[in-house]
């Protein structure tokens, strides 16, 4: 497991990245200072300063629920001040909703989100939680730059959003409907529009949705890029910054996309990268 650095020149990735961190990269996330975040082994999430290759820090994120069979840590976000927003899913079979039972001198949720201070360190506790009465595995995660957070799921295929998510998060929209197929990731932009990855018919057909801030949740969305490029569509992870969305849309590659351009595309670029779960873009 590693996390590759590829400066942008305009925008495009450089042909080969000019960092790589070592030990960690299940998921990531990037500050407006350019702090990197990066899942690691053992429900630790690490904190790279920019400029180095070695953690400053790590946050153990293990929700400490009592029996279960596992706990699924990320994907993860971050916002521009630094904090650091983490989905946690616990799964102990049928009886889940029985036994699990979290710490009670921690808010870590068994199954949600937890929110951690931007210089959290250790077996830190949240400073936030928005908890699940039972537990789903996640289809992607964002926030803005105005601490909306976005939290997707499927069955039915939604996606929920939440204003002032650090001090007192309050459900505001729900996108849902026809418009959706199966939401596979999120991402948000500096104008507060959110994007959400979707596939169907077996990952053959992929498009990403942009919902401007006063989009309906049940209506359609503000634009659409239609995904030009061969399937599978399996959109495990998209970022934006500046003009460019960034997809990995498949096992050996990142995709660049004019993120608000309307109708059928084909990448404007491509990186050759394999095995990409997540990808993050930083100032």
């Amino acid at each position: 497991m590693f996390t590759d650095r590829f400066r942008l020149v305009q925008g495009i990735p450089a042909a080969h990245p000019d960092r790589v961190y070592n030990g960690y990269g299940g998921s990531i996330a990037v500050t407006g200072d350019g702090t990197l975040y990066a899942v690691g082994p053992l429900q630790v999430i690490a904190a790279f300063a920019p400029g180095s290759d070695k953690p400053s820090r790590e946050i153990d994120v293990a929700p400490r629920c009592g029996p279960s069979v596992f706990t699924l840590i990320g994907p993860i976000a971050a916002d521009e001040n630094g904090y650091l927003f983490v989905w946690i899913y616990t799964y102990d079979g049928p009886l889940a909703s029985h036994r699990l039972r979290a710490d009670p001198d921690t808010r870590t949720p068994c199954n949600g989100v937890a929110v951690y201070a931007p210089n959290a360190s250790g077996y830190a506790h949240p400073v936030q939680a928005i908890r699940f009465s039972q537990g789903f595995g996640s289809a992607g995660l964002a926030v803005d730059r105005n601490d909306n957070l976005y939290l997707g799921q499927n069955y039915p295929a939604e996606v929920k959003e939440y204003s002032n998510a650090i001090v007192h998060p309050k459900l505001t929209r729900t996108i849902t409907g026809k418009y959706l197929g199966t939401v596979r990731s999120l991402a948000t932009d500096s104008a507060g529009d959110v994007y959400i990855a979707n596939a169907a018919q077996s990952f053959s057909l992929g498009w990403i949705d942009r919902y401007a801030p006063t989009a309906k949740g049940d209506g359609p969305p503000t634009s659409t890029i239609y995904i030009e490029a061969p399937p599978p569509h399996l959109l495990y992870s998209i970022a934006v910054h500046g003009h460019y969305l960034y997809a990995s849309d498949s096992n050996s590659s990142v995709e660049l996309y004019h993120a608000r351009r309307n109708g059928k595309q084909s990448p404007a670029d491509s990186l050759a990268v394999s095995n990409v779960s997540s990808v993050a873009v930083g100032p």
